[in-house]
């Protein structure tokens, strides 16, 4: 049996967030318009609340290389005759993962009003632009192993 839930064992999430960035905007008398947007992001994630799977719990105190109890092993309940066979996991939250986004986004715009006979029409061009610079979460995989995967 899989139990799972809330719990009183965490910690708050934490986070450090950086932005900065500047606009430019411009009309000119002749009707051409002209915008700009620069920002740069760096955000980090710290003790993101998980929900371990059951089998990742299983697998991290029963198929630990290093010969290490794991603290996993506190979450399994076994039966105490013969076979011990596994009873209950409790896969409720916790605290262990990371996870940092790092980039810059780019905007500009262009207008100018076009005369098509007797109609004004705005004509416009929007760029957007985005450059990930890093994107990346620590975490702990179903074998128990500490993987870190850059996007």
């Amino acid at each position: 049996e899989v139990t799972s839930g809330g719990s009183l064992d965490i910690d708050p999430e934490t986070s450090r967030s950086i932005t900065t960035g500047f606009a430019f905007e411009e009309d000119w008398a002749s009707g051409f318009e002209f915008s700009f947007n620069f920002n740069y992001y760096d955000i980090k994630l710290k003790q993101s609340i998980i929900e371990p799977s059951a089998q990742f719990i299983i697998n991290d105190c029963y198929n630990r290389d290093d010969n290490t109890r794991s603290p996993f092993c506190d979450r399994i309940s076994a039966s105490t005759v013969e076979r011990r066979l596994v009873s209950d996991v409790f896969s409720g939250f916790l605290n262990l993962d990371q996870e940092s986004v790092r980039g810059i986004d780019l905007n500009a715009n262009f207008g100018y009003p076009v005369t098509i006979g007797d109609k004004e029409i705005d004509l416009s061009l929007n760029l957007t632009a985005n450059h990930l610079i890093e994107r990346s979460s620590t975490f702990t995989n179903d074998n128990g192993d500490i993987d870190t995967e850059d996007f």
